[in-house]
């Protein structure tokens, strides 16, 4: 027998004790089993895997809990990978390195040819000087061999091109080995954020299929008798995409698919830094049976993407990045000739949460952590503030220096690695600025300590104490995080001081007080808001993405408004009048008498309800409920001493004279 004696304080203890409780006083538990004389010991032993096994091939299971690929109602959920599998990451891990030594490669596609100037050799993040493949950028000479000459793909069915898509779906999915090899050798992402990646470009374009069926099935709308009103949607033209490196795959093959989906010409213009990934994905997209007359690949800098942004036959760009270049691109579009041109941005921010005294300590740090510092902290929505209040604050400082030093820094193909490499020597330059600035102002700090080589792209993530949002000076894209210590009487004036610095993308609040959580989101300017969780990995078509402000334009990724940004509305009217009235009006479920002026003509109704007069044409009027329809009549066929009528207009107006009526024309 053995003694079972958990140690610790009353605060952190209690609510421990609490949860073994219910937890081994459960039905289902191995407590209970063990102890109750009614179950067989054999039974008690059984391997537990064994028997998920077994009821899984089975169907033995819950039947309303769906599987993991069929959560969500409307689509197919992409499918994961299981990091609790020891012999499963090292199975990945063999695939991922076979593919060390390949001779990887990129260049401009225009027109399905491949555009070679010189290359270049690409180097790694993860490891100074390893080079894992070749990189021809677009000359500027080159700039005018870029046009637009399909408009065969906007007249394919939409159920043509989403067959096309999901083929492009499988073979992300059956090409994952060699993407994982690529995020972490070309954007330095570790094992789960290259799942995260693959999942959500695929995810992408299961939900953009999914509405794309919807915006494109043509919508009847209300309207008044003898008329009939349609709204349909077509392709605006020529989309240009611009995608960054710190989501190398799943942004680029969002912003595609969206506009390949509705029917667009596509000009895609990756980040310079993730080259490889997209050229690997651009083949993949043709493979699937997109042409490539349709979708063109651009590998440049930034000088060549602004210069793409001023072409004429542009309808609309979007765009993921910086504001700044943002800016830009919106004047330029401004700026240049042809139609009115569609910007879709989605930028950064400089993204806050707050935590009260009612949150949950553990839950907190956990998330605080994961929200900061995950990623290398080199996602817009990372959290770059967090303020806690001053109640708490110095425990919370106390937690969150012990939960940084099990950070793991290092070899992102390393499983056990929390945070890989900053991208280039040009971001972790300027975070090693801020980070000096705010040391030589002497603010308090907490570094995570693994050993890093000085000449290396890693940098350990770090925490300072600040008193004010104000003395960030613009979004700091990196593993930094600000902790300010926060009077919970001057909420209000901190949510005006975040509101006040232009951004609008992510926010969080810790709290078991919902009221106060409801006041803080109607309070902020914010796109995504996060309670009790953390800030971090929006799920396609779960938590569309996306800000206001300097944070962006709109419409959200991964939204159910999204395609709209990428479609023209068309309106058709059809007077039906012209071609013989309205026949619903004849529809005995549309239209019950209750009685008759027989004052009014000369006519009878049968049990079908058609009417019979015996002029030729005739006035008459049909109480229906509370409302009085008047029919001016006309004659349709002979029935022996009677003649049948069709109506030719509805008119809803009181007591008019003949006169009036037939003067009055119909409606619309």
């Amino acid at each position: 027998t053995r003694v079972y004696a958990p140690v610790g304080s009353k605060k952190e203890l209690l609510p421990y004790l609490v949860r073994r409780l219910l937890e081994n006083g459960a039905n289902s538990s191995f407590v209970n089993k063990y102890l109750s004389k009614d179950i067989p010991v054999k039974d008690v032993v059984k391997n537990p895997i064994e028997i998920a096994t077994k009821n899984l091939s089975g169907k033995n299971y819950l039947k309303q809990v769906p599987r993991p690929k069929s959560i969500f109602s409307d689509r197919e959920n992409s499918i994961g990978f299981d990091f609790g599998d020891l012999m499963k990451i090292e199975e990945l891990n063999k695939k991922i390195e076979s593919f060390e030594g390949h001779k990887f490669y990129a260049c401009s596609l225009l027109n399905g040819e491949e555009v070679i100037d010189s290359y270049e050799d690409k180097l790694s993040p993860n490891s100074a000087g390893k080079k894992i493949g070749e990189v021809s950028y677009l000359s500027e000479k080159n700039l005018d061999n870029i046009n637009f000459k399909d408009n065969e793909w906007r007249k394919l069915s939409v159920d043509k091109r989403i067959s096309i898509l999901e083929k492009a779906a499988e073979l992300l999915h059956e090409n994952s080995d060699m993407f994982y090899a690529l995020l972490i050798n070309e954007a330095g992402k570790t094992l789960k954020d290259c799942d995260a990646e693959i999942r959500e470009a695929i995810d992408f374009i299961n939900y953009y299929n999914l509405h794309a069926k919807k915006t494109f099935t043509e919508l009847e709308l209300e309207s008044p008798s003898g008329e009939r009103n349609f709204l349909s949607h077509a392709p605006k033209g020529n989309f240009l995409c611009i995608s960054p490196w710190n989501f190398p795959m799943a942004i680029f093959v969002g912003q595609i698919a969206a506009a390949l989906v509705t029917g667009n010409n596509v000009l895609a213009k990756p980040a310079e830094d993730t080259s490889l990934i997209a050229f690997q994905i651009i083949k993949l997209f043709h493979q699937a049976g997109v042409p490539g007359s349709v979708l063109q690949l651009v590998i440049g800098g930034k000088d060549i993407g602004n210069e793409l942004t001023k072409m004429s036959n542009l309808n609309g760009v979007a765009f993921t990045g910086s504001t700044a270049a943002a800016r830009s691109i919106n004047i330029n579009l401004a700026q240049s000739e042809g139609p009115i041109k569609t910007l879709i941005a989605e930028t950064g921010g400089q993204n806050a949460m707050f935590v009260d005294s009612s949150s949950l300590k553990e839950q907190v740090i956990d998330d605080v952590v994961r929200s900061a510092f995950y990623s290398a902290g080199q996602r817009c929505s990372a959290l770059r503030v967090v303020f806690v209040q001053s109640d708490v604050a110095e425990e919370y400082w106390d937690y969150l220096k012990e939960a940084m030093q099990e950070i793991q820094v290092g070899d992102p193909k390393n499983p056990s690695t929390d945070i890989g490499p900053i991208i280039n020597k040009s971001s972790i330059s300027k975070l090693k600025d801020h980070i000096a600035k705010l040391k030589k102002l002497g603010k308090e700090y907490v570094e995570t300590k693994c050993e890093i080589k000085n000449d290396s792209l890693f940098m350990n993530p770090i925490a300072f104490k600040i008193d004010s949002i104000k003395e960030i000076d613009g979004e700091k894209f990196g593993p930094v995080l600000h902790f300010i210590s926060y009077d919970p009487s001057k909420l209000d004036e901190l949510i005006e001081e975040i509101n006040s610095t232009g951004f609008g993308l992510t926010m969080g609040v810790h709290s078991r007080i919902l009221e106060k959580a409801k006041q803080i989101f109607d309070k902020s300017n914010i796109g995504n808001f996060y309670l009790n969780r953390d800030i971090v990995g929006a799920v396609v078509g779960v938590q569309p993405f996306g800000g206001q402000g300097l944070s962006g334009t709109g419409p959200k990724a991964g939204g159910p408004n999204y395609l709209h940004s990428f479609v023209t509305e068309k309106t058709f009217t059809d007077n039906v009048m012209a071609t013989g009235g309205n026949i619903d009006l004849l529809n005995k479920d549309n239209l019950l008498p209750v009685f008759i002026d027989w004052n009014i003509g000369n006519f009878s109704i049968d049990q079908n309800y058609n009417f019979f007069s015996r002029w030729d044409y005739d006035w008459f009027r049909i109480g229906h409920r509370t409302l009085d329809f008047y029919f001016l009549s006309r004659v349709c066929s002979s029935q022996g001493d009677s003649t049948l009528f069709t109506y030719l207009s509805l008119i809803h107006i009181s007591e008019p004279t003949r006169q009036e009526a037939i003067s009055y024309g119909g409606l619309g």
